[in-house]
């Protein structure tokens, strides 16, 4: 009423004429008792397009209704309004409304660059179809749930696209390393999975693409695993693993990927009984597949051997991890990242079984190769730097070993986070060192933040938790029995 002039008797004539243009694109009883038993969604909706069509009249023309179209697609707690300002959202707010144009007019005013996306969102911010609060962090474009409802019931068969681009957007934004802007990453997470649940609604959209499902999907299970959450991990890829087998087929590559991620899943939170047979049939299933020198087919037979270590069967393990190693430098070349992790992963079986002779020199190897390839701080390189520390602990060289683990612990800290899993080994490992060096206060005290941040991560219950509160008792007897004598 305002942004139009409009007096109240004005709006009501317009509020009736809505009503009956509702009937037709949302059917039902229109006291709410058939469609929307409660009535309000109806009313919502009517409110909802006499604003819409107010604010389509306005600059950019048009693009009002694609803009709520989006944001009904998204998480209603809010998203980062850069997603206004993507390729995909300004290819798509361009391309469709300028389809819907009269063929003279060809221009599309405030659509000709990222900044054009932006002024759709404070449009609607102006029209009260949406909350553009630029103070919210992380978060500044909300929609009330019950609107963005409204929106997807009043244009049912309209949103395939809309998800798609929401899809693309995301990925757009989607940092290349998780751990660079965890928040951010948290709220693509929110925002993929509002996606997804919407995309099932819509014919399964992300999945009937000719790539063979969005990355958008993927690229969450990855986040999952990468930031430690693994038994969400574990959830999410049996989920993808399951609809990618009735979609695609057990054969398809996508299969056999989520089913080597579910396996990895498994294995991170310590279920092996699950995990080595996934693994063993999805290797078997990508060797007959894709081949054997297939990148993935190699990174399913070093996933193996990681498993068999995991278990303690070194005996299958080493020859494993060696082949592997072998056909990796051949098929990818020396400093290619997979074949980083091989080199690392072997030298790590080498440790297992006390060839440190072999051992030190090949983590010493990998981790000049990682600072030089990844740089300083991938997650990798500090992987590196970590289990080279571990190497010299075994062979006795606590005056390398401390550094080197209070270091990567600063360092993991720094770049993963306090609670990350491989902050939590750090921490662990540098208590241990600092106990055979004599320093048992300083080794309690970290046993016991190891201890809270194992509870924290994978709850009271888990193995690693149980161990390292076993560790940090014994210490504390111990010291206790130390201090009477």
């Amino acid at each position: 009423m305002i942004t139009q002039r409009r007096s109240c008797g004005d709006y009501l004539k317009l509020y009736r004429a809505q009503t009956s243009r509702l009937d037709q694109l949302m059917p039902g009883d229109p006291d709410g008792h058939g469609r929307d038993p409660d009535g309000h969604l109806r009313t919502v909706s009517t409110t909802l397009l006499l604003a819409l069509d107010a604010a389509d009249k306005c600059e950019p023309v048009g693009t009002a209704r694609l803009g709520m179209d989006l944001a009904s697609v998204l998480d209603p707690a809010g998203h980062p309004v850069e997603l206004w300002e993507t390729k995909a959202v300004t290819a798509f707010l361009t391309h469709s409304a300028e389809s819907g144009r009269p063929e003279t007019d060809v221009d599309m005013p405030g659509l000709t660059d990222a900044s054009g996306g932006r002024k759709v969102a404070l449009l609607l911010d102006r029209f009260g179809l949406v909350t553009f609060d630029e103070q919210d962090g992380l978060r500044e474009v909300r929609v009330h749930a019950v609107t963005a409802r409204a929106v997807r019931e009043s244009n049912p068969q309209g949103h395939a696209s809309v998800i798609t681009t929401a899809a693309d957007a995301l990925m757009e934004l989607w940092p290349e390393h998780d751990y660079t802007n965890r928040a951010l990453v948290a709220v693509l997470r929110t925002n993929a999975s509002i996606i997804s649940q919407h995309s099932a609604k819509a014919d399964d959209v992300l999945w009937h693409l000719a790539t063979g499902g969005h990355c958008v999907l993927w690229r969450v299970g990855a986040s999952l695993q990468d930031i430690g959450m693994y038994a969400e991990a574990a959830n999410f890829w049996q989920e993808i693993a399951d609809r990618s087998l009735r979609v695609f087929g057990p054969d398809h590559p996508n299969t056999l990927s989520s089913r080597n991620n579910l396996a990895y899943a498994y294995e991170s939170v310590g279920d092996l009984g699950r995990a080595i047979p996934l693994f063993e049939q999805t290797l078997e299933d990508r060797e007959r597949v894709l081949g054997p020198d297939h990148p993935d087919t190699l990174g399913s037979r070093n996933n193996l051997a990681y498993a068999y270590r995991s278990a303690g069967d070194l005996g299958r393990a080493i020859p494993l991890y060696q082949q592997t190693l072998e056909d990796t430098e051949r098929v990818l070349g020396p400093d290619h990242p997979n074949t980083l992790s091989s080199r690392n992963n072997l030298a790590y079986a080498y440790r297992s079984v006390g060839d440190l002779g072999r051992a030190i020199p090949l983590f010493e190897q990998t981790l000049e190769d990682r600072e030089r390839v990844l740089g300083p701080d991938h997650p990798n390189t500090l992987d590196s730097r970590n289990n080279l520390a571990y190497a010299y602990q075994s062979a006795g060289d606590l005056g390398r070993a401390i550094p080197l683990f209070e270091q990567t612990l600063e360092d993991r800290e720094r770049v993963l986070g306090p609670d990350h899993p491989n902050t939590l080994g750090s921490r662990n490992n540098l208590a241990y060192a600092w106990w055979e060096q004599g320093r048992y206060a300083d080794a309690f005290t970290a046993f016991e933040e190891a201890a809270g941040s194992a509870s924290r991560l994978f709850g009271d219950a888990h193995e690693v938790t149980r161990q390292i509160v076993e560790n940090r008792d014994t210490a504390g007897r111990m010291i206790a029995e130390h201090d009477d004598t």
